[in-house]
């Protein structure tokens, strides 16, 4: 009886250092990778001003700041959650920053960001340099 007790002690207690795998919290396959781990990397938004209001298309001038920033990323999203795409091509300028033109629906709100995906090949974190909030007339 005494032995049960203390195997059941011990069982228990192990649970707090182990999962159902076998290995520790934070360590198996599927752990996610800490955003702090990620090596630092900034970007710029140039225009529009941040909290502006701007005409239904809108051209956002940005810059990634380092070069060879792996798996970098735009979005475009109103209050939604709704996603929207910079239409035709976007302009590589002479200070080396970069113009994609939106055309979204008028009186909206909408969030834009930049960054990178940290680790995109085993599901890493997205990692934001840069955000936006503006409003359409």
């Amino acid at each position: 009886m005494l032995r049960l007790a203390l195997l059941s002690v011990l069982s228990s207690g192990c649970s707090l250092y182990w999962d159902e795998t076998g290995s520790a919290p934070g360590t198996g396959p599927d752990a996610a990778i800490d955003p702090n781990r990620c090596p630092p990397h900034t970007a710029t938004i140039f225009e529009p001003a941040a909290d502006g209001d701007v005409p239904h298309k809108v051209t956002f001038r940005v810059r990634w700041n380092e070069p060879g920033i792996p798996d970098r990323y735009t979005s475009m999203e109103d209050d939604f959650g709704n996603f929207f795409i910079s239409g035709g091509g976007d302009v590589i300028n002479g200070d080396g920053s970069t113009s994609m033109t939106y055309d979204l629906p008028a009186g909206g709100n909408f969030n834009f960001e930049m960054g990178w995906f940290c680790d995109a090949g085993n599901d890493g974190p997205t990692v934001v340099l840069a955000k936006r909030r503006i409003r359409t007339l």
